[in-house]
């Protein structure tokens, strides 16, 4: 859904800044349902053979739907040219600009969305949701999709995350950005903060990577590993990190049912293999209890293509309870890792799972 509110909402900026009229409502609604539709057609070719849900059962959706509709147009305004005809910057959905763009002006300009921003002295990255100028102050936009989250929530679990892009942005354009979170339900959340604290984020992550290298270096990478609820929360890598399935048991050992479908997981050899009308159904024997208790473990669910055969290994990630105790269905997005002999990826997404777009190089 980033994709599209990001879309539509640099549209309507940009029609403004050349004296259009706000749009009526119900352009807004139609154009952003559009917009919804083209990324589920994306999605779906891209998770192949995995079958996409409608987008009414997209989590959120509505809300999205009526918070764009509501922000971005007036009852009785401009009746806009459908959406087809709308120019549109960089395809269907736009494509990722470069901030860099605007250094002509020394700072960018209007609004941008998608930008990645780079520290090449320091070897960082990241993709900010949105950067706007507003009358000459630069703004970080960080979009948050969690439904009934209390914004103080928010504000402490993403702000390691907001000053890692306020170092980017003052090593791009030598301002110290504000920093705002917009989640889909209550007003835009601002976040205080010091440059040296931005530094310090900034630091440590150049530490970490430091760090992770060296491990690399001498064969001990998976000391690293430091597996917990929040660590690995929809991380598509579980499917295949040693450290995690080691302390799955410690990690969820206090936590309840619903805490633990973020980590759900399932790891074992397959014994059986059946096709439905519904999908592919296995058989895997998991040797440690996971999700499910060690022993048989039925997953449904899967797509019918998925090329797993009786005696590959198998791990998926995102699975959920569908019954009795030893029985679990995958999901649409669930990550997977099949072996086989030879290690190969079947479905590791690793896209936009998280709201997380930072990195080192």
């Amino acid at each position: 859904m980033g994709r599209a509110r990001h879309a539509i909402e640099d549209l309507v900026a940009e029609a403004r800044r050349g004296g259009a009229e706000s749009p009526d409502r119900s352009w807004v609604r139609d154009a952003f349902n559009e917009l919804l539709a083209a990324e589920h057609e994306r999605l779906a070719q891209e998770w192949h053979p995995a079958a996409v849900p409608p987008l009414r059962q997209w989590p959120g959706v509505g809300l999205a739907r009526a918070r764009v509709v509501r922000s971005l147009g007036v009852e009785g305004g401009a009746r806009w040219a459908p959406l087809g005809s709308v120019r549109k910057r960089g395809g269907s959905l736009g494509a990722p600009p470069d901030a860099k763009a605007g250094r002509s002006m020394n700072l960018p300009r209007g609004t941008l969305s998608e930008v990645r921003l780079s520290d090449d002295g320091r070897a960082l990255f990241g993709v900010l949701d949105r950067l706007e100028n507003r009358g000459g102050e630069l703004v970080v936009v960080d979009l948050k999709s969690g439904i009934g989250i209390d914004s103080g929530v928010l504000v402490e679990s993403h702000r390691a995350q907001l000053l890692f892009y306020a170092g980017l942005v003052h090593a791009n354009y030598g301002v110290w950005p504000v920093l705002e979170l917009l989640p889909i339900t209550g007003p835009p959340v601002r976040i205080s903060y010091l440059a040296n604290e931005a530094v310090e984020v900034r630091e440590q992550a150049q530490e970490s990577r430091a760090r992770f290298n060296q491990a690399v270096a001498v064969g001990d990478s998976e000391a690293m590993g430091a597996p917990s609820l929040s660590n690995c929360h929809d991380c598509p890598f579980t499917v295949v990190c040693r450290p995690f399935a080691k302390h799955w048991a410690d990690m969820v050992a206090s936590v309840s049912i619903q805490e633990r479908a973020s980590v759900s997981i399932v790891q074992g050899v397959v014994s059986a293999r059946r096709v439905n009308a519904v999908g592919l159904g296995v058989t895997v024997n998991q040797a440690q209890g996971f999700t499910a208790p060690a022993g048989v473990v039925e997953v449904v669910g899967l797509p019918q293509q998925l090329e797993v055969h009786v005696g590959n290994t198998l791990s998926i990630a995102r699975v959920a309870p569908a019954g009795a105790a030893n029985v679990l269905r995958a999901r649409w997005n669930s990550s997977m890792w099949i072996q086989d002999g030879k290690i190969r990826r079947a479905r590791a997404h690793v896209g936009r799972g998280s709201d997380s777009d930072g990195g080192v190089l």
